[in-house]
């Protein structure tokens, strides 16, 4: 039957499906250990942005690999995320369930502990849309600079790299020309929050594809107990697919191809 051909509609949504499948369960086995999920955060934006752009990806050895090339910063970035939003979870505990220093005491006291709640959320927001940005940016920008890499390791072990360029000058100038240092972690939050603000629209409705399972089972237990079985399946992967759909014409921008560049980003600052 030509509907279950893998070359209809019907085939190409069950493969997607499949697919979107695998990289939520590779993300399940990187959240295990806890640690280790930032780098599978970035690895899954990296495979589901090749899903949306239909770039033929693999998903099992391409989540593999971009875990192993972006774990360093992508790592750092996600214990960085947990430090902060665990430090705001416990000032919100100790405003609801103390008086520290007298700050609940009184009602002056009372406002000023109202805006200190207000202020701790509007950090968990901010902080959650610049991650909706960091993850991907660190996963597209880590597998470019493998592939920048491979291709390096190529023509040096190629028996025709002679013929690359018609003299040794010549040569050597296209490859000091086309090397670019690494993209350090400090420039990707940068950018990353540069990305977050400039493009708050997209941010919010990513963080708020994000917070949605969350939210919904904290207000609705019997639901969330459902989802349970279907978030660590589908929903993560899914999730990161729906933001992709609406985030990859910026995240281009932000992380262009080689050669390309966008002069109103901060990916040529990379330092």
């Amino acid at each position: 039957m030509r509907i279950l051909s893998i070359d209809s509609a019907f085939g190409r949504a069950l493969a997607l499906l499949a697919d979107v499948a695998l990289v939520s369960l590779c993300l399940t086995l990187t959240a295990v250990a806890v640690v280790p999920l930032g780098a599978g955060l970035a690895a899954g934006n990296f495979v589901v942005h090749q899903l949306v752009r239909e770039e033929g990806s693999r998903p099992w050895r391409t989540f593999w690999r971009a875990f192993r090339a972006s774990f360093t910063r992508a790592t750092v970035g996600w214990l960085v995320w947990l430090a902060l939003i665990g430090a705001g979870i416990y000032e919100l505990w100790l405003l609801n369930n103390a008086e520290v220093l007298g700050i609940t005491a009184g009602d002056g006291n009372g406002i000023i502990a109202g805006a200190l709640r207000v202020g701790i959320i509007s950090a968990f927001i901010l902080l959650g849309m610049i991650a909706t940005w960091f993850f991907p940016i660190v996963g597209e920008v880590a597998m470019k600079e493998a592939a920048v890499k491979e291709r390096g390791a190529q023509e040096q072990f190629s028996p025709h790299a002679a013929t690359i360029s018609p003299t040794p000058l010549a040569s050597a100038h296209a490859q000091v020309a086309s090397v670019r240092p690494p993209a350090t972690f400090l420039s990707l939050l940068r950018l990353s929050a540069v990305a977050a603000l400039r493009f708050a629209p997209v941010s919010g409705v990513a963080l708020a594809l994000w917070c949605a399972p969350v939210v919904l089972g904290i207000f609705n237990p019997q639901v969330g107990a459902s989802l349970v079985f279907f978030y660590i399946v589908f929903i993560p992967a899914f999730t990161l697919y729906l933001i992709a759909l609406i985030a990859d014409s910026q995240l281009r921008q932000l992380v262009p191809s080689r050669g390309k560049k966008h002069a109103s980003t901060a990916a040529s600052d990379w330092k």
